[in-house]
């Protein structure tokens, strides 16, 4: 019994000796400053022009769905865009630029037009805002169109921006890279929404590369 009351009587001292220090709260971000963040961090997404992603995607219009797998290469104004198994068919692969987009199919048989949008439901049947995607999946608006709504987080990070009709969810950032970039996020236009997962954001020189 003696020797639990000394060990009680000095834990109680060491207690005494060394007080917790109190926490500190984190000052909450006031509105300019998180505008001041955001206006650095669009900056920052200008400049990655010349990326690769990849991941995966859903898509679902009413009753009517599907899924595949994607990589996604972007030089500027001119893309490469490989899906793998969209509806069980086998790949597809989008080559486009401005005006112009050609899609081919795992059966060797091509088709072009000037919307990648028209082109992918034609073909695939998916209803995938494929022009806007390339910004809005980087975590920014598309330039020159107007966003009718835009939220940020504490980051200065894009939280949810609606565009073109399009009510664009970011639910995760990938926040190891420079700059962080999504890599969760939903969209929605009427009764057709998307869903995106970005598994790895990958920045690229200005030497051509076409997706395999």
């Amino acid at each position: 019994m003696r020797i639990l009351i000394a060990i009680l009587l000095l834990t109680l001292a060491g207690c005494a000796q060394h007080p917790k220090q109190p926490i500190t709260p984190t000052a909450p971000i006031n509105a300019k400053q998180s505008e001041q963040r955001w206006q650095h961090h669009q900056q920052q997404l200008s400049a990655l022009d010349h990326w690769q992603a990849e991941g995966r995607m859903a898509a679902a219009h009413g009753q009517k769905g599907g899924n595949a797998s994607f990589v996604w290469v972007q030089r500027g104004d001119a893309y490469q865009i490989k899906l793998f198994g969209p509806f069980g068919s086998g790949a597809i692969y989008i080559n486009g630029r401005p005006q112009y987009v050609e899609l081919r199919e795992s059966n060797g048989k091509t088709t072009q037009a000037q919307s990648p949008e028209m082109l992918l439901k034609k073909v695939a049947g998916w209803q995938v805002p494929l022009t806007g995607l390339q910004h809005w999946m980087r975590g920014m608006p598309m330039p020159q169109a107007q966003s009718s709504q835009q939220q940020l987080d504490s980051q200065g990070q894009l939280k949810h921006l609606t565009q073109q009709g399009w009510q664009i969810e970011y639910e995760e950032y990938q926040n190891n890279s420079m700059p962080a970039l999504p890599s969760k996020l939903r969209l929605q236009n009427g009764d057709t929404k998307l869903k995106m997962i970005v598994t790895s954001w990958k920045a690229l020189g200005s030497s051509p590369r076409k997706v395999d």
